[in-house]
């Protein structure tokens, strides 16, 4: 298995290497996995980032950084133990993603334009998934 990956990724990390230093340890560490079948990025809970080469290409520096923030938070914010109580775990992903994506925003990052907010249901920034997924069964 190639280790060399798309130079979309790797400017993103080293420039939120250096601009989120907290975040150098985890980013060195992710296992990156190009997957064309997988339609945006996702990660697992072994810290494995899987992800679509037409996706990534797509994205600009930026979103490219916000877009790694947002997949380490997943593991970070707990969220493989925390779905295990939802029925539906796409939902609970959508969620998941409403809960952090407005901080992402927030720390002057930049994430994809469809991604996930609280203000696409009517919802306030700062619930939790689990408060975000009831909403979502609405």
């Amino acid at each position: 298995m190639s280790k060399v990956l798309p130079q979309e990724l790797q400017v993103a990390r080293t420039l939120l290497g250096k601009s989120h230093d907290y975040f150098a340890s985890i980013l060195w560490n992710l296992e990156f996995i190009e997957k064309p079948e997988v339609l945006t990025t996702a990660i697992d809970q072994y810290w494995r980032v899987y992800y679509n080469p037409d996706f990534v290409k797509s994205l600009s520096k930026e979103e490219m950084q916000g877009v790694l923030v947002h997949e380490m938070g997943h593991p970070l914010r707990n969220y493989f133990q925390r779905a295990e109580f939802f029925e539906d775990k796409m939902l609970f992903n959508i969620a998941h993603d409403m809960e952090m994506n407005p901080g992402i925003i927030d720390s002057g990052l930049a994430l994809p334009k469809d991604c996930a907010m609280p203000q696409q249901i009517g919802a306030p920034n700062g619930l939790l998934a689990e408060e975000y997924y009831h909403l979502l069964q609405q």
